[in-house]
């Protein structure tokens, strides 16, 4: 009997040490796992700072007429580049050098012959060679 109240009394440190040490080990596993989620949050920080300079605005126009085919005398009035749309009612100008966008912009909104105006945008991935 002496010898079962030992062996019980021994299970019971023994699962005390065990225990102990579990504890131990998911207290460092915890701390592992928050420090890389903040490495990983930072790093996710400085990706969509690279993100945000992949996108690039362009010098074009995307614009919806009115009516078809009035987007050659609206490139005429304003002075800008058609690039395709002649006998369409969607058109795409492009902004000459020196001309200032969003100028252009504005004077393409406040035309009558024109419903919409929409500046295009370019993503541009660095691609490994």
């Amino acid at each position: 009997m002496k010898k079962l109240v030992c062996m019980m009394t021994a299970l019971v440190a023994f699962n005390v040490a065990a225990q102990d040490a579990q504890t131990l080990r998911d207290q460092e596993l915890i701390r592992e796992l928050e420090s890389t989620a903040e490495f990983k949050q930072l790093e996710n920080e400085a990706a969509s700072g690279t993100e945000e300079r992949q996108y690039k605005k362009t010098r074009l126009l995307k614009v919806k007429l009115a009516e078809k085919g009035t987007a050659k005398s609206i490139a005429k009035e304003l002075g800008l580049k058609l690039i395709s749309g002649k006998k369409r009612k969607v058109a795409t100008f492009k902004v000459r050098k020196g001309f200032n966008v969003d100028a252009a912009i504005a004077q393409l909104e406040s035309h009558p012959g024109v419903k919409k105006v929409k500046r295009e945008v370019v993503v541009n991935k660095n691609t490994p060679k």
